[in-house]
């Protein structure tokens, strides 16, 4: 079953819960809601609700850093990817694309032996 993951910005970083959930959803987690934190928070936690143990787990290999923690409040079956100042690199993806990957130009003949 896929891992249902909330991603909420805790870093007042305009877009980071929404880039952070968007490669979640490359990796295969169904992101259930992106959203702001009430307040912001120093540290990037992962927080689950009853019976989402080994599916926070799985967040926390893709999200090294923060271990995850049971949290009453949460939906059961639910973890929350809450991002901090400290912010949330996933494993194996670089955080920003490079500009330009490789340059094809129209004045070349990109089929010519060099």
């Amino acid at each position: 079953a896929q891992v249902e993951v909330g991603v909420y910005n805790a870093a007042g970083t305009p877009g980071l819960a929404q880039r952070t959930a968007d490669q979640l959803t490359e990796r295969g987690f169904q992101v259930v809601k992106v959203g702001t934190a009430d307040r912001t928070y120093a540290r990037t936690q992962i927080l689950y609700g009853a019976g989402a143990e080994r599916q926070a787990a799985r967040v926390a290999i893709a999200v090294p850093g923060p271990e995850p923690r049971a949290w009453r409040s949460a939906r059961p079956g639910r973890v929350y990817l809450v991002i901090g100042k400290s912010g949330a690199r996933l494993r194996g993806l670089n955080a920003s694309v490079p500009r330009v990957a490789g340059e094809i130009r129209a004045d070349r003949d990109v089929c010519a032996a060099t």
